[in-house]
């Protein structure tokens, strides 16, 4: 994972790179010079497949920016330098506050660095290489609980107004060691706060997330997290403006001001 400080200055870099461009841009476009040394199949394309390769296809999320073709990311360097740049791609919408959670997709200081570098560099395509294991969710853990699980449901049900929080909260009952999170539904863009409230009243942050539609996706823990006997499992949430309701069993959305159930799945060890 990319430090704060490196982050700044290669977005400092980045920012000049692409003011440079749009300067110039015009000025060269009919002679677009090559100078990046790192070329689509060898190195790009092994990033593109392991980091974007779940949505960036026909059959993912983000189907209309194909990603994993030469042409398709040729066609869209400028948007990948934006998107980089901005730190809006890929995306990872869980931050597990005292414990990280597992395979989250954020990008290396080396492979901002490969795909800033061809994007800006000419794009060079390179020779193609040895077939790469087809795109498939890597970064994403199974959907369903592994046997030996226990798990507490977490709902809230209630008008979710933009700007205004609701807070919900389940009693973990005996004590246990929490292993991973699992959306199930509510409004989606919203951010949900997540605090362990011991028996004293001890308030211990646990995990943000923001509420997305790939529903049922497990947000692993790297260790688990205690939790001891009747301690309460806390849920914040504060929804975006123009939220759009969804859920698993795949009802209909209604609007962002409406009724509507918060549903989140709590999975430990005792």
């Amino acid at each position: 994972m990319i430090g704060v400080a490196l982050r700044r200055s290669i977005m400092l870099a980045g920012a000049i790179a692409l003011a440079c461009a749009a300067w110039f841009g015009p000025r060269l476009a009919a002679h677009v010079t090559v100078v990046s040394q790192y070329t689509f199949y060898k190195d790009v394309l092994p990033i593109l497949e392991n980091r974007c390769g779940s949505c960036h296809v026909e059959s993912g999320v983000a189907a209309s920016l194909l990603l994993l073709t030469y042409e398709g990311a040729r066609q869209r360097s400028w948007p990948i330098r934006q998107s980089l740049i901005s730190g809006r791609m890929p995306p990872w919408y869980a931050e597990g506050v005292p414990v990280p959670f597992k395979d989250a997709p954020t990008l290396t200081a080396k492979e901002f660095n490969i795909l800033m570098v061809w994007a800006a560099g000419g794009t060079p395509e390179g020779k193609p290489v040895a077939a790469h294991p087809a795109a498939s969710s890597r970064s994403q853990a199974p959907d369903t609980a592994p046997a030996g699980i226990r798990t507490i449901t977490l709902t809230g049900i209630g008008e979710f107004p933009f700007g205004t929080d609701r807070t919900f909260s389940v009693n973990a009952g005996r004590a246990m060691r929490l292993v991973a999170l699992r959306p199930v539904s509510g409004p989606v863009d919203a951010t949900v706060h997540l605090t362990i409230v011991s028996p004293s009243g001890n308030r211990t942050p646990l995990a943000i997330l923001t509420l997305r539609k790939d529903w049922g996706r497990r947000y692993v823990f790297t260790s688990p997290i205690h939790v001891e006997r009747n301690a309460r499992i806390e849920a914040r949430v504060t929804p975006s403006a123009g939220v759009i309701w969804g859920s698993l069993t795949g009802d209909a959305p209604i609007g962002p001001t409406e009724g509507g159930a918060l549903k989140l799945i709590v999975e430990g060890m005792d």
